[in-house]
């Protein structure tokens, strides 16, 4: 929740992601301070002062992570989406996938299994590659402090036994059988040791993308004058908003085709809000259609594709028109400065 508001804004002041009053997520800035998540949400100006506190926002985190394995899939078809923060891939462009760790501010690793790769993942820097080679797997266990694997789900409690009992990393843990890691530690003992036993892995498969809503039009001679692609951009927003009913976006995209071959041209927006109707989306489409126009640009194909689809929540409607609600412009605040009211 904190990397989707510090990658939205890009910032130097540490963020911190509330929500019913308590603190959820914090980055990295934020926790050296002694921001933790469960603490009070009034304790964090105190510990540190100036950070930013957003409400957490689970459909703007779904956009995000949307968007991000789009853009993963550029680069790679073999892509099998886990629950989200966490992705495996296949992919031997590693210049690409080193850009792409830079701009995201991801965690990423290189191992022979899942397993490795995840705990490599872990103890990458952000916007960083870390590689694991396989004859160097136990070294690397032998180096990772059993500590950090709380923060793959693992009890705590279990986690501070393997302590006492002197398995403080990985490595130490590896040489307890399944046996003895099951009766003492039940389920949690049984996934330890799948971990740090990783079996032969299945082959990553073909990346199935979550459904989106696209229009397109392909011209019968290359388009070179902006005004007549903005007039072909309204109608296929209009045809999108046709087609979106009854439903929201929270992502927009679009996507050109040139002349001659040349590499397409992509442009996409994680919006603030969900958003429908006609007006909503061309706003939203006209700031991102100027972002891939330059002189002489010759257009064979557009395409405008809504995705994060949620369905939208029915509201009463009056026979005339009334003035917005008080509560709708308190909980607008309410959302970008948490308990300044």
């Amino acid at each position: 929740p904190s990397w989707v508001f510090e990658h939205r804004n890009p910032r130097d002041r540490p963020v911190v992601v509330v929500s019913s009053g308590r603190v959820i997520s914090a980055g990295k800035a934020a926790r050296r301070a002694g921001v933790e998540p469960g603490i009070s949400a009034e304790r964090v100006p105190a510990l540190c002062p100036g950070a930013t506190i957003a409400l957490r926002d689970s459909d703007l985190e779904a956009a995000e992570w949307e968007e991000s394995l789009h853009q993963l899939n550029s680069i790679t078809p073999f892509i099998e989406n886990a629950p989200a923060p966490y992705v495996y891939f296949r992919s031997r462009d590693l210049a690409d996938i080193r850009k792409l760790a830079a701009q995201l501010k991801a965690q990423v690793a290189f191992a022979s299994n899942r397993s490795i790769a995840l705990l490599a993942a872990i103890r990458a820097a952000p916007g960083n590659v870390l590689a694991v080679r396989p004859q160097h797997q136990l070294n690397f266990l032998r180096h990772f402090p059993i500590e950090r694997v709380d923060e793959l789900g693992f009890d705590v409690d279990m986690i501070e036994q393997l302590v006492l009992l002197g398995f403080d990393s990985l490595g130490a843990a590896h040489r307890l059988s399944l046996k003895h890691l099951k009766a003492q530690f039940g389920e949690g003992g049984e996934k330890l040791f799948e971990l740090i036993h990783p079996e032969d892995d299945p082959a990553v498969p073909i990346y199935q993308p979550p459904r989106v809503i696209r229009e397109t039009y392909d011209f019968d001679w290359p388009c070179t004058e902006p005004h007549e692609l903005l007039r072909i951009l309204d109608h296929l927003v209009d045809r999108l908003n046709t087609a979106m009913q009854p439903e929201k976006c929270r992502r927009l995209q679009i996507a050109a085709r040139t002349y001659g071959g040349g590499a397409p041209l992509f442009v996409s927006r994680v919006l603030i809000e969900p958003i429908s109707g006609l007006k909503p989306l061309l706003n939203a489409a006209q700031i991102l259609i100027h972002k891939i126009l330059f002189r002489g640009i010759q257009i064979e194909m557009i395409a405008i594709e809504a995705g994060a689809l949620r369905s939208a929540n029915p509201t009463q409607t009056t026979l005339f028109r009334q003035r917005p609600s008080l509560m709708k412009a308190v909980g607008a605040v309410h959302k970008k400065y948490p308990g300044s009211i």
